[in-house]
């Protein structure tokens, strides 16, 4: 620039890698090799496109064939379907050793963990739930009736839904109930 700074000027056009014949992305740098799937491809030829990807791919250096194996895993995975795209690349590398691929199942794998904490920290939940509703009921009723018996309490422990467990509790002060049997018949 005319004040002294540097300057880089790119040029680039919008591609619909879709509607692109292939053959032009497995010819350029290897960087591009790995958009050839997703350019027009039919299902029929991708197993001959990913067998000329590895020509091209497995040329490189390990670390850096590793790298593009898990980019063309990923970005195939925009287009097919995860059972099409392990199939395909099942036997031109072994991604388990690729950083970025350990990287995205540490990823899964800690979504997972919180998905599983969160899932039973809801069940637990719903369980205190379930038990506060009961030894309320049972609470409330044995002032009001007495005492219940091991069929009156295995009866409602058995129940195991909140609301069913609320609606006997709010069955207690009604003027037909009477006893446990009574309650536990209306429900």
């Amino acid at each position: 620039m005319p004040n002294g700074w540097l300057t880089n000027r790119y040029n680039y056009r919008v591609v619909r890698l879709w509607g692109e014949d292939p053959e032009p992305y497995l010819a350029a740098g290897v960087n591009l090799v790995l958009l050839a799937p997703l350019a027009n491809v039919t299902l029929e030829e991708l197993p001959g496109l990913v067998a000329r990807m590895s020509v091209r791919i497995n040329s490189e250096l390990r670390p850096r064939s590793l790298k593009l194996w898990t980019a063309t895993y990923l970005l195939m995975g925009l287009c097919y379907s995860e059972e099409l795209v392990s199939r395909l690349l099942e036997g031109v590398h072994n991604m388990q050793e690729s950083t970025t691929y350990q990287a995205i199942l540490r990823e899964g794998l800690k979504k997972g963990l919180a998905e599983g904490r969160e899932k039973g920290l809801a069940e637990g939940r719903e369980e205190g739930r379930i038990a506060e509703a009961q030894r309320f009921l049972i609470r409330v009723g044995t002032r009001r009736f007495g005492n219940a018996d091991a069929a009156i309490l295995a009866a409602i422990e058995a129940f195991r839904d909140v609301e069913r467990l609320e609606a006997l509790g709010d069955r207690i002060i009604a003027p037909d109930v009477q006893d446990w049997d009574s309650l536990l018949r209306t429900s």
